[in-house]
């Protein structure tokens, strides 16, 4: 999730609704995770919450409540950092059954390496660096379970490439047509992680390790 300057007028309104479709299918998605809370669901959960956060603070933000601009900013800047780094972590689990201990170290050192860099240093590289390993790793997870669960491969290799979509070719900026990109990044967003969401449901959890 990135932030985006706000509209203004009947624009913020579209970018609020936008935003609310995001911010109910991400909590709604984690929320469905954490019904069967192994490895493999909690760390989707955490990564979907913190979309649902941000997204959240959008949806009132656009409302009309400018205020909340930079609350908006930093929830923003949260789940940019977080979110991948889950997803990154799904994927070490998938391809590593049996070994959860790899994802609990795993999410101690991406957690510490934000706060480092986007905390102290203030690197926005590391957030792009990381969203890109954490496509990548969706996708390879994809492959890797093509052959055993093919829906759940399927939900997981197209929720990455939406991912990909919104973030590397939608943007926020300007628009798309007669929509406007961060509204259709929004839409493109909810759709993806709602794939990824429904492929991390499905797949058999880890057993521990």
């Amino acid at each position: 999730m990135m932030s985006h300057p706000s509209p203004a007028g009947h624009i913020a309104l579209s970018t609020a609704i936008s935003d609310l479709m995001l911010a109910t299918t991400t909590a709604s998605s984690a929320v469905w995770l954490l019904r069967n809370p192994d490895a493999l669901r909690r760390y989707g959960a955490i990564g979907m919450g913190t979309m649902a956060l941000a997204s959240g603070i959008g949806t009132v933000r656009f409302a009309g409540f400018e205020g909340l601009e930079r609350v908006h900013a930093g929830a923003s800047h949260l789940a940019g950092a977080i979110a991948p780094a889950c997803f990154a972590l799904v994927a070490l689990l998938v391809f590593r059954r049996g070994h959860r201990w790899i994802a609990d170290a795993g999410i101690a050192a991406l957690l510490a390496g934000w706060a480092v860099f986007e905390v102290g240093l203030k690197l926005d590289g590391y957030r792009t660096a990381l969203g890109t390993l954490a496509i990548l790793a969706l996708l390879g997870a994809s492959i890797a379970t093509a052959g055993r669960h093919l829906w759940a491969s399927l939900s997981l290799g197209l929720g990455a490439l939406g991912i990909a979509l919104a973030g590397l070719v939608i943007g926020t900026e300007g628009s798309v047509g007669p929509l406007l990109a961060v509204d259709l990044f929004h839409v493109v967003l909810a759709l993806s992680h709602a794939g990824v969401a429904y492929g991390l449901a499905v797949l058999p959890g880890p057993s521990s390790g």
